[in-house]
């Protein structure tokens, strides 16, 4: 797999409007494990087992450090500024064919969701891909019934693609052998978008 440049490529941290996003730490576990664990929230999240267990916490550290090391994903922890609360996670994961895109990943806990965390962490992930790393390419990959979801990376401006993945059978979905749905967001689409808001 291609590398962001090892981790000295990735930034240590990502700001977004009410956010803070930063590696995560062991540390962290306790904090993360009753989050991720829910149901709720895990269903949605094709490699998060269930249930998540302390260990599993622990293991997704230790991963995503060594991901961040060879600079092949960057996955960090989002908590809310001013009182450190952990709300989720977000993270890019490198395309196998070089350096031009990444899955983007992200899930709220489900204290914390309807308050526009999601979409602050979608775009502190977005900007960092095509501001500070130079990608050309970002998608994300949703369940169809996953709704909230849906309407995130639409209202965020991704397009539909027409290729799609399949879900994985052990977290469900609408039907046996359904796919999720594939959005993509270019780099010259996210800066006309930023031109817009502006």
């Amino acid at each position: 797999m291609a590398a962001f440049g090892g981790a000295m490529g990735l930034p240590e941290r990502v700001d977004a409007r009410n956010l803070r996003l930063r590696p995560f730490r062991l540390t962290d576990v306790p904090q993360l494990v009753p989050l991720i664990g829910d149901r709720r929230v895990s269903r949605w999240l094709p490699r998060a087992p269930h249930p998540y267990t302390d260990a599993d916490g622990r293991a997704w550290v230790e991963w995503s450090s060594r991901q961040r090391q060879a600079g092949e994903a960057l996955e960090l922890l989002a908590e809310r500024r001013g009182d450190g609360t952990v709300i989720g996670g977000a993270g890019l994961r490198l395309d196998a064919d070089g350096r031009t895109g990444a899955e983007l990943g992200y899930w709220v806990g489900l204290p914390h969701q309807r308050f526009g965390y999601g979409r602050d962490m979608a775009q502190g992930m977005l900007s960092a891909a095509f501001d500070r790393l130079g990608l050309s390419v970002v998608w994300a990959e949703v369940d169809p019934a996953n709704h909230p979801s849906q309407r995130l990376v639409t209202a965020l401006g991704f397009e539909p693609s027409p290729s799609s993945v399949s879900a994985s059978a052990a977290h469900g979905s609408a039907a046996e052998g359904d796919g999720a749905d594939r959005f993509v967001m270019t780099a010259a689409r996210w800066r006309s978008l930023q031109g817009e808001r502006a």
